[in-house]
């Protein structure tokens, strides 16, 4: 009686067999050049926002004169009282209006308890890949992955400084700084998940709702 192991493998030699054989290898891109064989429509910045939509970011654009007031205004819109807060914001938390702002000064097992109960996050994105609509963010002690991951509302802000080509290219400039983040977290809109009957259910194991505010600097 034939075992598993070769019955398995004289499945993979049949299907193998029915491959086209050729000589071509494929060229290999390194990952610092990968942004110039990225086809973006339009600017980064047009392409960025079209496909940031498309993967359910609420996405606003502003000025970075109008940021504070963009940012005050959808927390009141989501009647956002406790707020997980990055240490890198372009603004004083005391600007902020109507909340209590948590920063992460402490441990993180001993704010578990502040970081799974608060409404929403607020923190700025490290890159935004224009191709793919998608917000990279590098972790750090003020930062860790959890800020994006557990509260049910997430705020995000990305300088137009910051839109790149690709993902690759998000890597890239996550990693100049010469810092080495113990986590890079891609963000492509809330978090969603169709398991269940092909029926897409937003917020199934983080975010239901991202809102990215896309800010030119002056």
């Amino acid at each position: 009686m034939a075992t598993i192991d070769q019955i398995s493998a004289r499945a993979r030699q049949a299907l193998f067999a029915r491959l086209p054989q050729t000589d071509d290898v494929l060229p290999r891109i390194p990952v610092g050049d990968a942004a110039c064989h990225v086809k973006t429509s339009g600017d980064l910045k047009a392409n960025f926002l079209a496909t940031a939509a498309a993967n359910k970011f609420q996405v606003h654009s502003c000025t970075q004169a109008e940021l504070l007031n963009t940012v005050n205004s959808l927390l009141a819109q989501h009647a956002v009282k406790s707020l997980l807060c990055s240490a890198d914001l372009p603004f004083a938390l005391s600007e902020l209006n109507g909340v209590e702002p948590l920063v992460f000064d402490r441990p993180l097992e001993e704010m578990r308890e502040q970081v799974f109960g608060a409404d929403a996050a607020l923190c700025v994105g490290t890159a935004g890949a224009s191709s793919s609509g998608n917000v990279l963010c590098a972790s750090s002690p003020q930062a860790p992955r959890c800020l994006t991951l557990v509260p049910p509302i997430l705020v995000l802000l990305l300088p137009e400084s910051r839109l790149v080509a690709s993902p690759e290219a998000s890597i890239n400039l996550a990693l100049k700084s010469g810092a080495h983040p113990a986590n890079l977290v891609f963000t492509a809109g809330p978090a969603r998940t169709a398991d269940i009957e092909l029926i897409t259910i937003f917020g199934a194991h983080g975010p239901h709702t991202v809102e990215l505010v896309v800010y030119g600097e002056d």
